[in-house]
């Protein structure tokens, strides 16, 4: 994926000898990676304009030797030294992984500095990206934010695509802001957690936050979202009502 023109800059401008990771390059390999880290083999690299017709990029700097192959969500520490990247790009990658944190962890422990990018979590609460009939992309896991020195996840509920629950209802209706990518720059260390939220009513509560945060106020839909919110909220009681009597007719 494309970085900022401020990350290009800094990466074109590292000395010769500086070592660059790509976490995830596997569809898309930055040009100025030495190392590339991802579960897709090196025989099928470059997915991204082989099979989506994107323009390709020279990958010159990386070999066969410095592909490495594995999940990088496995529990294992990956192959690499402390500090052995002087930089690392991790971009689009970290919502669809099964567990960032623990990549998060070793991006920070292999790494001196560097640069992560993901979807913003707002687009991921909003139809129309790929379908109507669904919220965001169908294979992202996580909802993705930043507050200082620190990445927080939050797990994509399937409750979400309901064609109740008022998400935002087109890309085009987003601010500005919202429709961003989360791009996040540390040095140093960074920090990594999920967001963890057991109750149903604070997770959706969350969720319909972000999702009321993120539509622009002049969109004609703004108005109409109370309505909505009260649908959801009203099929739900019957759900769950339906569900008790169903439970005690069993008995």
């Amino acid at each position: 994926m494309a970085v900022p023109s401020d990350i290009r800059n800094l990466l074109d401008e590292l000395p010769e000898e500086a070592v660059v990771l790509d976490v995830g390059g596997w569809a898309a390999t930055d040009p100025r990676a030495d190392w590339v880290v991802d579960i897709g083999p090196w025989e099928t690299r470059g997915y991204y304009h082989t099979h989506l017709g994107d323009k390709a990029v020279s990958t010159a700097r990386v070999t066969r030797d410095t592909w490495i192959v594995r999940d990088i969500s496995d529990s294992a520490p990956w192959p690499f030294e402390d500090q052995m990247f002087d930089y690392v790009i991790c971009s689009h990658t970290l919502e669809d992984v099964r567990d960032p944190v623990h990549v998060c962890r070793e991006i920070a422990r292999v790494g001196k500095a560097g640069y992560v990018e993901t979807p913003g979590a707002a687009i991921e609460l909003t139809r129309g990206v790929e379908s109507p009939l669904w919220c965001g992309w169908h294979h992202h896991r996580w909802l993705v934010s930043k507050n200082a020195n620190q990445l927080n996840f939050l797990f994509k509920p399937h409750h979400i695509h309901s064609p109740f629950w008022p998400a935002v209802p087109s890309p085009k209706l987003l601010k500005a802001s919202a429709a961003e990518h989360m791009s996040f720059r540390w040095e140093g260390t960074f920090g990594a957690c999920e967001d963890i939220r057991v109750d149903f009513t604070d997770l959706d509560s969350r969720l319909q936050s972000i999702a009321r945060a993120s539509e622009r106020r002049t969109s004609p839909r703004t108005s109409a979202r109370r309505v909505e919110e009260s649908v959801w909220n009203a099929y739900r009681r019957a759900r769950a009502s339906v569900g008790t009597a169903l439970s005690r007719s069993r008995r």
